[in-house]
């Protein structure tokens, strides 16, 4: 092999493994502009909770709805009436006992299942809480 081909060799190798890399780096680029999590915020819900005294319960929550596409938040803004709706249904329906201890795990699931129904075909990943309190 003379020098030449060495030279168009080396030259060939170092192109070809330049465009390897730039086409990975470009590829890991564009998959991470969509790259979650994304967290939807809802606004304070305030409902009465049900009570077997006189005295009333009352309920303060605050969450966020976690989301792997940006894209879906904007879908999600125009479905938050019918998604609070399913929300309040349900926690007007509870006693205070309802949400002490592991009754906690319990209302993160309804309220996953409430938001993912009220959301088809969305599909929330998480609730998660940002407060809690009875009053």
């Amino acid at each position: 092999m003379n020098k030449t081909n060495k030279k168009y060799l080396m030259f060939s190798f170092f192109l070809t493994a330049t465009l390897i890399l730039w086409s990975g780096n470009a590829l890991a680029v564009e998959g991470e502009e969509d790259a979650g999590p994304f967290f939807y915020e809802l606004p304070e819900m305030v409902v009465n909770l049900q009570s077997t005294k006189r005295a009333t319960r009352v309920l303060k929550i605050r969450l966020n709805l976690e989301l792997d596409s940006e894209h879906d938040m904007e879908i999600v803004d125009k479905i938050k009436p019918r998604m609070l709706n399913e929300f309040q249904i349900y926690l007007r329906h509870l006693y205070a006992d309802d949400i002490n201890g592991r009754g906690i795990v319990t209302l993160k699931k309804e309220l996953l299942a409430r938001a993912n129904y009220a959301a088809k075909p969305i599909k929330f990943k998480d609730v998660l809480f940002r407060g809690i309190l009875v009053q």
